[in-house]
């Protein structure tokens, strides 16, 4: 886009190394008519970002070596407890389940300070979303992920969903659902909405035939035995964990 508004085509290519992926557009910082960088991921385990300035169009700004091929790419500002305003970040789902999130310097387009977090069996789909009137990532894998900054901290969390798993989300809004969600499962549309962000506890309910009495932790797996003290009787029970590892109830 040109100053003054015309839309214009970039003849010259960029040369990858590999088959491109995924790709993602930063956003059009305030004052300015575009954005700044262009993050490109190519099935060679690389994210490459690119210059959209004028005078360095396509020029390579910095290169991030992963352990998977990238399958979803995210550029957005987020608010960070550390610069006590917002920064730029890189989010990268790969291949292989695991989610990454990278500052990316606004100026020099540098990826540094990387987090990762493995999030399901497969492959990590970013979409960003506006959850309480603040920006958000939503990862979906095996389950639906939501990445946010704290309300009280603004520190980050990655906190699993209590939901179905997702192929495809968007927010959606409406008369009756003003701050939504709409995803896709199989063949099925769903809406929904997130009403709390203070409370990342994920619960799940487990029956038992008979009262409780106590429950000790196995000292090296991750499980749990219960005692049940109606009748001399013990329960193993066994569920999957939010996080991906196994636990016993």
């Amino acid at each position: 886009m040109d100053t003054d508004g015309s839309l214009a085509e970039y003849d010259e290519k960029r040369e990858m190394s590999g088959t491109v992926t995924c790709l993602s557009l930063g956003e059009v910082p305030p004052g300015r008519v575009r954005s700044s960088f262009l993050a490109v991921g190519c099935d060679d385990s690389t994210v490459r970002i690119l210059s959209l300035d004028p005078d360095s169009t396509l020029e390579n700004k910095s290169v991030q070596a992963l352990t998977s091929a990238p399958s979803a790419l995210s550029i957005m500002s987020m608010v960070d407890s550390t610069s006590g305003g917002s920064t730029l970040y890189l989010h990268i789902g790969l291949y292989s389940g695991i989610y990454l999130r990278t500052v990316l310097d606004e100026v020099t387009g540098e990826l540094s300070d990387t987090r990762t977090r493995f999030l399901g069996l497969k492959p990590v789909k970013l979409f960003s979303v506006s959850v309480k009137e603040q920006r958000a990532v939503l990862a979906l894998s095996s389950r639906p992920w939501l990445g946010y900054s704290d309300l009280q901290t603004k520190n980050f969390m990655l906190t699993p969903l209590d939901y179905v798993p997702l192929e495809w989300s968007w927010n959606f809004s409406s008369e009756q659902c003003v701050e939504g969600m709409v995803g896709i499962q199989g063949q099925n549309l769903r809406i929904f909405s997130i009403e709390k962000l203070d409370n990342n506890l994920l619960q799940e309910t487990i029956p038992l035939a008979y009262t409780p009495r106590h429950f000790v932790r196995h000292p090296e797996q991750p499980l749990f035995y219960v005692i049940e003290a109606d009748t001399i009787y013990s329960r193993f029970y066994e569920s999957q964990a939010p996080s991906g590892f196994q636990s016993s109830y």
